[in-house]
């Protein structure tokens, strides 16, 4: 049902036809039958989907961190994902994407500290 409406989109909407392939972020998860594998390709061309979610008091199993980045670039088996990860994960191949950006996974945890500053005071000074 859902891959009827991501057809549907892409052959009767005219924004959605522009967005089929997008330039991929600076880190991404390329995604197989049972592994994702991070992968640093700025500048390819290629649909993805986005995950970024409200992490809890004691973050997600597992975020990017220079432990974790060999382990990401060398593959983690799906199954061992966290449940919400698995899910956007296993919703990307039954809509035939190959590629998401889940935040934990993607972006470090400074990076994280950074964007979340820059948009506080977005916030603060637009509202002056």
């Amino acid at each position: 049902m859902i891959q009827d409406w991501k057809t549907n989109c892409v052959q009767h909407h005219k924004k959605c036809t522009q967005l089929v392939a997008a330039p991929l972020p600076k880190r991404i998860l390329e995604i197989t039958t049972e592994h994702i594998f991070l992968r640093e390709q700025p500048g390819s061309l290629a649909p993805y989907a986005c995950l970024s979610h409200c992490w809890g008091l004691n973050g997600p199993a597992i975020k990017l961190t220079a432990e974790t980045v060999g382990s990401l670039r060398d593959g983690l088996k799906t199954s061992g994902l966290p449940k919400t990860f698995r899910d956007a994960v296993e919703m990307c191949c039954h809509l035939g994407i190959h590629y998401i950006w889940i935040d934990a996974l993607c972006e470090s945890l400074y990076e994280q500290i950074l964007l979340q500053d820059t948009q506080l005071n977005k916030c603060r000074y637009s509202s002056r």
